[in-house]
């Protein structure tokens, strides 16, 4: 039985594909597990961090099968490195972001709010 496995790890093409679905699946899970208790970490609710999930899951609801369908007439080796490529890069803007101060964790930093809204009517704590 081991012989038969044995031959996997040979091929190049397979150690690729396995080597970058591994970091991909590592990088989901970082998702799925760091952005909710950073979210919380900005003072944000157990609800809220509720409803940002169930909000970031809706597109996937609401698009899911018809661009299965579409994906599927189309060659897939190209869309899997632009998919993942795409998340990757997406996935590493927050920590950047976040190491340049880019986040906000007060509505009164948010120059859109600022300019609208008088800052004194701002909750002073999220």
């Amino acid at each position: 039985m081991l012989r038969s496995l044995d031959g996997l790890w040979r091929h190049s093409d397979f150690l690729k594909f396995w080597s970058a679905q591994s970091l991909s699946l590592l990088g989901i899970q970082f998702g799925r597990i760091a952005l909710p208790l950073a979210i919380l970490a900005l003072h944000a609710s157990a609800a809220q961090v509720g409803v940002l999930a169930a909000i970031g899951g809706a597109p996937w609801l609401i698009f899911g099968l018809f661009a299965g369908i579409v994906i599927d007439r189309l060659p897939r080796r190209p869309i899997l490195i632009l998919a993942h490529t795409g998340r990757g890069i997406l996935v590493s803007s927050v920590p950047v972001c976040a190491t340049l101060g880019r986040r906000s964790s007060s509505p009164r930093r948010q120059p859109r709010v600022s300019r609208s809204v008088d800052p004194s009517a701002l909750p002073r704590k999220w």
